[in-house]
């Protein structure tokens, strides 16, 4: 058990560390690095050792895949008294993250690998691993992890005996030929006889199935696919994992699905759209067992899941989208230069569309350039 004394001593440097600043006039160092900020790294805390004291699990062994500050998995642990033979932090910017005494004084092993590159971890398996990814440059282009957000492109069936079975039972290969390389995380698909507008709408463009990338070859040309991150970031999670490893993941819901399909045994934390909730998930294939909190005074309570956003892999979620043509409309100008302003709002969507000031006559190409944009993100 680690002493009071030198917990607080933990928690007070990293505070420090993420509330830096060079001057008054720059942003703390916690928004400039996207490190997590000391009371949300707090608040999840909470609910870690809310669902811990429920569901006993196995933290002997842990893993910070990107570490930064280590303000969430220092809070995570010392906040809720865990006791620990193995902390490994890791991140690979090693020269912004937060590498300081303090924490190799609780036996932290502080590495900078790449978790997009297996070979650089050893054959060693975890009881618990953290992953907090960063998605997008920014402020911050190093933390960018640079996989990308997957939707109709990925597919996550579940299977019993082996991969190609599960390829089967969601495609038709009575005319072609499977193989995959389990080293590279590769399924190829052959076909003599179709070309390959006939593999994309058979096949219905997947990338990724079961995380590994899928190659087409139709008869007339090269193999179609590429190496994705999302499958090398997987490759990776598999070798440090075990059938009964803990994840805590912290981020959006959509990307929980997207990296921890088979982690549907979940106990998740959802907070404000603005703010990344936290995701404790095991090994498991049952969207029943997948449940969500919300917070309620001081503790958690059950609450319905966003099925909307979770069950089948070609849904959307309408209202992000029309979030990103908002975004995309601000500095938009009207066919004759006037300026755009908001036209409505409705349903707590945002449903913006962009009109001309002056003239409200030719709301028409806007309505259509909005719709055609969603029909896009739709198809």
């Amino acid at each position: 058990m680690i002493e009071k004394e030198l917990k607080q001593k933990v928690l007070d440097q990293i505070n420090s560390f993420v509330n830096h600043q060079n001057s008054n006039k720059e942003p703390k160092r916690y928004e400039l690095r996207y490190f997590v900020a000391t009371d949300i790294a707090t608040d999840r805390a909470k609910f870690f050792g809310y669902i811990h004291n429920l569901k006993i699990f196995n933290c002997k062994s842990i893993i910070d895949l990107t570490f930064g500050s280590a303000n969430l998995t220092a809070h995570l642990l010392l906040d809720n008294d865990i006791e620990f033979t193995r902390l490994v932090l890791n991140d690979k910017n090693f020269d912004n993250a937060n590498f300081t005494e303090e924490l190799e004084e609780i036996n932290a092993d502080i590495k900078g690998n790449d978790i997009l590159d297996s070979n650089a971890f050893d054959d060693e398996k975890y009881d618990l691993v953290v992953f907090n990814p960063q998605f997008g440059g920014g402020a911050y282009p190093e933390g960018d992890l640079g996989v990308k957000r997957y939707s109709t492109d990925f597919m996550f069936h579940k299977y019993e005996e082996d991969l190609e079975t599960a390829f089967r039972e969601k495609f038709d290969l009575s005319d072609c030929t499977f193989s995959k390389d389990d080293d590279q995380r590769k399924i190829s698909i052959h076909s003599g006889t179709l070309t390959v507008g006939d593999m994309d709408k058979r096949f219905s463009k997947i990338k990724v199935f079961n995380y590994y990338d899928v190659f087409y070859q139709s008869k007339t040309n090269n193999p179609k696919g590429e190496s994705s991150k999302l499958v090398q970031f997987r490759k990776t999670f598999d070798k440090l994992s075990k059938d009964e490893t803990t994840i805590v993941f912290f981020g959006k819901l959509e990307d929980y699905r997207m990296f921890f399909r088979d982690f549907l045994k979940c106990d998740a934390y959802i907070t404000d759209e603005k703010d990344k909730s936290l995701f404790i998930g095991h090994k498991s294939y049952d969207e029943d067992d997948f449940q969500c909190y919300i917070k309620d005074g001081l503790g958690f309570i059950e609450s319905d899941c966003e099925r909307r956003n979770t069950v089948e892999q070609d849904d959307i979620d309408l209202s992000s989208i029309l979030d990103e043509i908002h975004i995309d409309l601000k500095d938009l100008k009207s066919l004759d230069g006037g300026e755009l302003f908001v036209l409505e709002d409705k349903s707590g969507i945002n449903t913006e569309i962009a009109v001309p000031e002056t003239k409200k006559d030719k709301q028409k190409p806007f309505k259509n350039f909005l719709l055609g944009f969603i029909n896009k993100e739709t198809r």
